[in-house]
């Protein structure tokens, strides 16, 4: 049975020809169920603080995994991106046109040096061969 402030408060003790002083018992008593009543209140607010870290830790737990996930998911996204416009690479290299995906459109890409993939390009847009294309460069030292 579980051992209550009320059961130490109502507690009684026989008493015997040399027993023990009431009063000493009694006032013993008293601090008895004072002590135990703040041990259990505190108990009971050290329970539900626990509760609410627990709470919060499983919270970051799962924030974790999501953030773990979404790294895992960036990071195929790259190498998949990296495969993929290494492929395109070597594809222009050989004189091939490429597609590729931008921010708003899908675009058409060459080697602009090249003659036959440039031509490919105008064929490919229907485009009158006195209207530019567009060229990127890398880095100023490419320019011709």
């Amino acid at each position: 049975m579980k051992l209550t402030a009320m059961d130490i408060n109502n507690k009684e003790f026989k008493r015997g020809l040399r027993g023990y002083s009431v009063e000493e018992v009694d006032e013993f008593l008293d601090q008895v169920v004072e002590n135990y009543e703040e041990l259990y209140k505190e108990n009971s607010r050290l329970k539900e603080s626990l509760s609410r870290v627990n709470e919060k830790l499983e919270h970051y737990e799962k924030l974790e995994a999501t953030i773990q996930n979404t790294l895992l998911l960036a990071q195929n996204a790259a190498d998949q991106a990296k495969e993929s416009s290494e492929k395109q690479a070597e594809l222009i290299k050989e004189g091939k046109t490429v597609i590729f995906p931008t921010e708003t459109v899908y675009g058409l890409g060459a080697n602009a040096l090249d003659e036959n993939a440039v031509k490919k390009i105008y064929e490919a847009k229907g485009r009158p061969s006195d209207n530019p294309l567009i060229v990127h460069i890398i880095k100023k030292k490419y320019i011709i």
